[in-house]
């Protein structure tokens, strides 16, 4: 088990526009960041696998912020159920020059940085099986009971997931959010599949604004290629507003 992330970032980070929290910290992640360090600055870049772990352990605060260098991140785990776990209200941000220095979190989107979250495991030029099955599962519970949490994340591309029959997960998709206010921004969903339905993109009882998106190159064996809208008696209530995106795929609001 590696070491949790200490408390005394709090002191190191700062608060973005976009971030509600006072208290707010600031991650820096890179493809080649340490397990060693505390993500402090570039400097002090943490990789991707630590990060995922201490997201899941729930080490991270309400209003923290995770800025990304660009280039390709996946988690080094050969289980195609592996993913990153969401479960706080956060920011990600991606696109940041792999050269940045210090605690700079200058950026202008689109960035000519492309971040890359990949399900590569058995191909990183499709979405075959044995791919990932999800890039990202958004959620929080308190024990059993759903917590509503806010999610920002912006410039990122989501690409190579999978969901095959052999899979032991419930649900579909390259990134599925439940119970969540999503905004998404200046992302892209490439090259995502499922042998089901709802390849790419899977909300449940959420509320997503997305903007300046793309999806393309996904496919669903049933329906749902870009977009599955799902409502369940688990969460109250369910919204999404879609503005200024390209899907070039069908898109369809699945209901059960």
């Amino acid at each position: 088990m590696k070491r949790k992330l200490t408390s005394c970032l709090l002191v190191a980070g700062f608060m973005l526009a976009s971030v509600p929290s006072a208290l707010a910290t600031t991650y820096f992640v890179k493809p080649d960041g340490s397990d060693m360090t505390d993500g402090s600055s570039w400097e002090q870049a943490i990789n991707y696998d630590y990060f995922a772990e201490n997201m899941e352990q729930g080490n991270f605060e309400d209003g923290d912020v995770f800025c990304f260098a660009g280039g390709v991140y996946k988690l080094s785990s050969p289980d195609f159920d592996k993913y990153l776990t969401v479960n706080r209200s956060v920011t990600f941000l991606g696109g940041f020059d792999p050269n940045s220095t210090g605690t700079n979190t200058d950026i202008t989107y689109p960035s000519p940085y492309e971040t890359v979250i990949s399900g590569a495991i058995e191909s990183d030029v499709a979405a075959v099986p044995g791919n990932r099955t999800h890039l990202w599962y958004v959620e929080r519970k308190d024990g059993d009971q759903g917590v509503r949490i806010n999610v920002t994340v912006k410039g990122f591309t989501f690409k190579h997931a999978f969901r095959n029959f052999d899979s032991s997960l419930t649900y579909r998709g390259a990134m599925v959010v439940l119970n969540t206010d999503l905004n998404l921004e200046y992302c892209k969903f490439i090259q995502n599949g499922s042998a089901f339905d709802g390849g790419t993109l899977t909300l449940m009882a959420s509320y997503a604004n997305i903007s300046d998106c793309v999806f393309s190159e996904n496919f669903a064996a049933q329906k749902g290629a870009a977009l599955a809208l799902f409502t369940t008696s688990k969460y109250p209530g369910e919204d999404v507003k879609l503005s200024l995106i390209h899907i070039s795929e069908p898109t369809r609001l699945l209901s059960i």
